[in-house]
């Protein structure tokens, strides 16, 4: 099903569209929001108790049955199957709508349970010229996302049940893990990022594969909060996923979360798989950038707000 009409060539007007009216799956899942406080109980009590993670999770997005993802998620993957269909094609329509904002075809657009990303289609460079060009791209995308989270949580909505569960078998199946075996040994952190890293990527509208996760991924619990983000030790995705968290919440602008998404390509094959000082990281990238004016203070500016989030 499709939404009902294209989103504006070059403008951010919002799509006219009433889920309330058009899907029933939108209806239900915007029903649940009075039930989170209830939903978070029930986990409890069925011997789930979410962390603090999954309860930011379970405020977005409202599951009374959160639990059986995890003690009964092949039978979850199969009842959930119709929406998360939905789920990519609202998703794919979305982004090719978006699309029509990337005149010069400078950015790949992605749309999964994480949100709208982009990545470039040529190999990054910190240069004046390319800057202005890729933000020309993705300001606008970028943009659309942060005006309008109503829509694109509900349409995320309606794939996160299957994501998890689809994230949670594949973890059982490569690593033989399971919750309670990753709370006994006091793991259940870790273990719940790697679901939310997995299921935030790894569906939707053109979805990362396994093995780009760490490099390109967007860490699903760095967008839902940064209060334990550490920019002096953290991995390219928990990096973009902090990026998002605070383009969203409205205390960067588009250039600084391009930087600091995408700044870590400039790595390369040297881009680690685990933590990074990204401060150390930024400060040599000012001193050695072969930028000037605009790109050159949104560089400096990118390293003050690494900064401000490590005090």
């Amino acid at each position: 099903m499709q939404l009902n009409r294209s989103l504006p060539i070059l403008s951010t007007e919002p799509f006219q569209f009433d889920p309330m009216h058009q899907d029933r799956g939108f209806a239900q899942m915007l029903q649940q929001e009075i039930e989170v406080k209830q939903a978070v109980v029930a986990d409890v009590q069925s011997g789930v108790r979410p962390n603090h993670t999954e309860q930011q999770l379970l405020q977005r997005w409202p599951m009374s049955d959160y639990g059986r993802i995890f003690s009964q998620a092949e039978e979850v993957l199969r009842e959930t199957e119709a929406d998360f269909e939905r789920f990519h094609e609202r998703s794919r329509q979305v982004a090719f709508d978006l699309m029509r904002y990337d005149i010069q075809a400078m950015v790949d657009v992605r749309f999964g349970v994480a949100g709208i990303s982009t990545s470039p289609n040529e190999p990054f460079m910190l240069s004046d010229f390319y800057l202005q060009r890729l933000w020309q791209a993705e300001g606008p995308i970028q943009s659309w996302g942060r005006d309008n989270p109503s829509l694109t949580q509900a349409i995320s909505g309606l794939g996160v049940q299957h994501a998890l569960a689809k994230a949670v078998t594949s973890l059982q199946a490569e690593q033989g893990i399971e919750r309670h075996q990753a709370a006994s040994r006091g793991q259940l952190d870790s273990y719940v990022r790697q679901v939310l890293l997995r299921a935030g990527n790894l569906t939707g509208f053109n979805p990362l594969s396994s093995h780009q996760l760490e490099t390109m991924g967007c860490d699903l619990q760095c967008v839902l909060g940064v209060s334990e983000f550490n920019p002096r030790q953290a991995t390219a995705a928990e990096l973009r996923g902090a990026a998002q968290h605070l383009f969203h919440s409205g205390e960067i602008g588009v250039e600084n979360l391009s930087l600091l998404t995408h700044v870590p390509r400039v790595l390369g094959t040297q881009i680690p798989q685990g933590d990074v000082n990204w401060i150390d990281a930024f400060r040599g990238f000012v001193n050695s950038a072969s930028v000037q004016g605009e790109a050159q203070f949104h560089l400096e500016n990118t390293l003050s707000v690494l900064q401000r989030l490590a005090d």
